[in-house]
């Protein structure tokens, strides 16, 4: 999950006169909640036009829609003004407090989820020309763990793994599987399951740019690092191998597809020496 912070400053001269007058400050830049929706399964949303609204407690109301491929790891987003009715001083600084109370609902089709978890920077929260990422999922989570209900059961199903809720720890790793209980509910993978697919190689050259590829599954978003020393990675570009609109930055894709993906190499340049996917 990732934040990106701009905070700008004004600066002014205000003169002072002994008689009776009313000061007035510019509006300050908003604050923008942005994230993930998923459904009870994990799968982000990825139908159009779904709702989502905030609301404040003082009666503010503000909405925006499901936008899947808005960003990586990002499918909605929202421009909250600081005089947006969290507290009475509008325009100041403190108007959206950090630990303001808020509620989010997610309107699909005629039917209204309360997410079962909001996952915000706090501290964050609120402040001018800053965002604060609120990670939405839909569903039950009986246990505490952050992890919907309906998704744990269908893995200790899956696997007939014979365990409750509460011992299903999302630190767990399941029959040796590389990835944790938490890591495979985000990939879209089995978590019980060690040869269930995340995984990228590079599948060829076309001259000096690798050929990579992976197995994408619908709603997530996934990037691509390279790096020369396994220590200090970069985010490289992109282009999905036999198609027109590249480079990009990630990739996003409505179906369970094999991916041929060509890294964008500047001229001149060589290529990273080893690669690595991360999914949202």
């Amino acid at each position: 999950m990732k934040t990106s912070i701009r905070l700008g400053w004004a600066f002014g001269l205000v003169a002072w006169t002994w008689a009776p007058h009313a000061t007035a400050f510019p509006p300050l830049p908003h604050h923008t909640v942005y994230g993930l929706v998923r459904d009870e399964l994990g799968t982000p949303l990825t139908a159009a036009g779904g709702e989502i609204t905030l609301e404040t407690l003082s009666g503010s109301t503000l909405k925006t829609v499901v936008s899947p491929g808005a960003g990586a790891g990002t499918n909605y987003r929202i421009e909250v003004p600081i005089d947006a009715g969290l507290t009475t001083d509008a325009y100041l600084p403190t108007a959206m407090q950090p630990t303001a109370p808020f509620r989010m609902r997610v309107k699909l089709g005629t039917r209204t989820y309360v997410p079962m978890e909001m996952k915000v920077d706090w501290a964050r929260l609120g402040q001018p020309a800053e965002q604060s990422r609120v990670d939405l999922t839909l569903g039950e989570d009986t246990d505490g763990d952050g992890l919907p209900d309906a998704w744990e059961r269908m893995m200790i199903q899956s696997g007939r793994l014979g365990l409750s809720l509460a011992q299903f720890s999302p630190t767990n790793r399941m029959n040796g599987n590389p990835l944790t209980v938490m890591e495979a509910y985000v990939a879209g993978t089995y978590a019980w399951d060690p040869k269930d697919g995340f995984r990228l190689d590079i599948a060829s050259m076309e001259g000096t740019r690798p050929v990579l590829q992976f197995t994408a599954l619908r709603g997530r978003s996934y990037t691509i690092s390279g790096s020369d020393d396994l220590k200090s990675w970069q985010e490289v570009s992109f282009g999905v191998h036999s198609a027109a609109g590249w480079p990009v930055t990630f990739l996003t894709t409505n179906k369970l597809t094999r991916v041929r993906v060509v890294v964008s190499v500047p001229a001149g340049a060589a290529p990273p020496k080893f690669y690595r996917l991360q999914v949202n």
